[in-house]
């Protein structure tokens, strides 16, 4: 049977009035396979101009597979959510520019406001030897 689910999800019929119950569709994880193994992969919709309606970006999602991601457009999310979305991700409507907008340049200062996170988390990428695609960086550029 074909999942359905809603880009925009309204809860307002289930919470108090003003609460800010509209949510946004913000990513898919996709699972292949069984229960025993399988593979995983997201579509996600990262720039902040695609939940603004009439920007010309609304319909854009990506599709991060592994190395691989890609342009997309809405359909092709739905398509593959109907047969194997895994979890979906929302944001709620009045989080969106905070949660996708510009973050500040020094951020990292900030970590000292955060004392759970582990030391030298910020070199983290260096340390551990990761790389990051040039089309996963791509995605924060514009």
């Amino acid at each position: 049977t074909p999942l359905e689910f809603p880009v925009t999800l309204d809860l307002s019929p289930y919470c108090d009035e003003g609460s800010g119950a509209i949510y946004h569709l913000y990513s898919v994880i996709i699972h292949n396979g069984t229960v025993n193994s399988g593979h995983y992969y997201i579509y996600i919709r990262p720039h902040l101009q695609s939940y603004i309606p009439g920007s010309g970006r609304e319909n854009e999602w990506f599709c991060a597979n592994d190395e691989t991601v890609m342009r997309c457009d809405r359909s092709d999310m739905e398509n593959e959510g109907r047969r194997g979305a895994y979890c979906l991700y929302y944001i709620r409507d009045d989080c969106v520019a905070e949660v996708l907008g510009p973050v500040a340049a020094d951020a990292a200062d900030s970590a000292k406001d955060y004392p759970d996170l582990p030391p030298g988390w910020e070199n983290r990428t260096k340390r551990e030897g990761v790389h990051i695609p040039k089309e996963v960086t791509a995605l924060g550029n514009d």
